[in-house]
């Protein structure tokens, strides 16, 4: 068994040391900047490859060294697979002809053929209700993002609710088009786009990495003629694209709009464990091409800009994408509100590897704080109540369902302890608390800091190194820390 950290830097360096075939194997586009094709090229090396990698780190005879994912690696060339070839040339014209369906369907819709920029906010996670959504955009830190007529939100399930005014579409791409083209530009778009599919076709297929760009190229076409007109102003994304940004989105030439990403949390960086020899980053996390993050906290900006050079950052606090506003009804008793991470099945590689987020790890996590809370509660005799909040509702297809076992059996022994739903709304279950505590380093820690309630990680394994670089929340490891800072709380609550 391996420290994840040690996989990952090993996947780093073999990355690095395929950069100059990876550049023999590909051709330039002229719709892109030839530094920004390269990089998303390699982007989507990272993207496929990865798991093979590290599977094939761990278990050294059950792939061949020369073929990872789709990628076949040969005398200083670099091919993909006939069968992948094939599939995502298949994937691209799918995608090209849904567009230009889509495009023809929408060709006679009334335009007002009266030029405006847009901002563009693509998939962002709609916690709650439409409401407290609508109320996220008008009243978050976020600038340029405020709920107006300029904002189209790109979301492949629209909401059905009608009481928001902002536009959501599958494809703001073509709205924006119909909004400021008149009939007959559209329909010399509709014969451009046809020419520029059976060209991509070509180019695809022109060189061997080209392919590559099977999911980039279709939107390419009409966000590039967006572009050339100026008429989109942002372009926000989420975290989510973290280990991919399209090509569009960084690396047309003369780009005339800024793009953002909002980062809904801040756990992305690996668990360092004392055995370690340094701190490791995530697969590609280095490769982010952005001109602005909209974090939470300064460090973290800080640690996000240092591996992305050319990108700026802008700290606001924690970004949920909802705005509190259902009061929950205050907790009777004194409440310690405590957030975890499910563990999730070991379906392959993961198991070989140091995973942090064991059952084991997290059962103790839960199970230590409620031994202190009840030696506690049995020596000062304070009524004391412990609160569960998971982020995600249980899934028996991804998580160890042992974990769920071992929760039912902390119910039945401690009266005091409860499990809430994940839906709860977390300000107001911070709010009401006398203390949090969360598996590191999940962000809900930092919306107790945020909060002013005294908010710890705490790591049963006691293996991992707190990343003082990157969080200000204290660092706990045994069951007398907890114990000190409970105590701590509640004489200052009983004076």
């Amino acid at each position: 068994m391996i420290y994840q950290g040690d996989a990952y830097r090993s996947f780093e360096n073999w990355i690095d040391n395929l950069e100059p075939i990876v550049a023999k194997n590909f051709s330039y586009h002229e719709y892109f900047e030839p530094d920004k094709l390269f990089l998303r090229i390699k982007q989507v090396i990272i993207e496929k490859v990865s798991k093979e990698y590290l599977e094939n780190l761990i278990k050294p005879n059950k792939l061949p060294k020369f073929k990872y994912g789709p990628l076949i690696i040969s005398n200083e060339v670099l091919k993909i697979s006939l069968k992948k070839r094939i599939l995502y040339n298949l994937f691209f014209l799918l995608e090209s002809l849904y567009l230009l369906i889509t495009f023809f369907w929408r060709i006679s819709k009334k335009s007002n053929q009266n030029s405006r920029k847009y901002k563009i906010l693509i998939e962002p996670p709609i916690v709650g209700s439409i409401k407290s959504f609508k109320k996220f955009l008008e009243e978050n830190r976020i600038e340029g993002l405020e709920n107006s007529d300029e904002l189209i939100i790109k979301k492949s399930n629209s909401p059905r609710n009608t009481i928001i005014n902002t536009k959501f579409f599958k494809n703001p791409w073509i709205e924006i088009i119909n909004y400021n083209l008149g009939f007959l530009p559209k329909v010399k778009l509709i014969f451009d786009f046809i020419l520029y599919t059976l060209s991509s076709i070509i180019y695809l297929n022109n060189s061997n990495l080209n392919i590559l760009l099977y999911r980039d190229l279709p939107n390419s076409f009409f966000i590039n003629f967006l572009n050339k007109r100026k008429e989109i102003k942002d372009i926000f994304v989420t975290n989510s694209f973290l280990r991919q940004q399209p090509l569009w989105l960084d690396g047309l030439k003369s780009r005339s709009f800024k793009t953002h990403m909002i980062w809904y949390s801040q756990n992305i960086i690996p668990k360092f464990y004392k055995g370690e020899s340094s701190q490791s980053i995530f697969p590609g996390v280095n490769m982010i091409r952005i001109d602005n993050h909209w974090v939470w906290t300064k460090k973290f900006g800080e640690y996000i800009s240092n591996l992305n050079r050319d990108s700026n950052f802008s700290f606001v606090g924690p970004i949920l994408f909802y705005n509190p506003e259902h009061k929950m009804k205050s907790f009777e008793k004194k409440t310690i509100s405590i957030f975890d991470v499910i563990p999730i099945k070991d379906y392959g590689y993961t198991g070989s590897f140091k995973n942090y987020y064991t059952v084991e790890t997290i059962s103790n996590f839960v199970g230590n704080i409620l031994l202190v809370v009840n030696k506690i509660r049995e020596e000062y005799s304070i009524d004391i109540e412990v609160v569960l909040k998971s982020k995600r509702r249980m899934d028996s297809r991804y998580h160890d369902l042992q974990y769920f076992d071992n929760l039912d059996k902390y119910l039945e022994k401690f009266g005091f302890f409860k499990v809430i739903q994940d839906t709860t709304n977390l300000y107001d279950l911070i709010k009401n608390s006398m203390m949090t505590f969360s598996v590191p380093f999940t962000s809900t820690a930092e919306v107790g800091k945020e909060l002013e309630i005294p908010s710890f990680y705490y790591d049963s394994s006691a293996k991992i190194r707190p990343n003082k670089k990157i969080y200000e929340i204290p660092f706990l490891e045994s069951k007398n820390e907890i114990s000190k800072e409970i105590v701590k709380i509640l004489n200052v609550n009983t004076k």
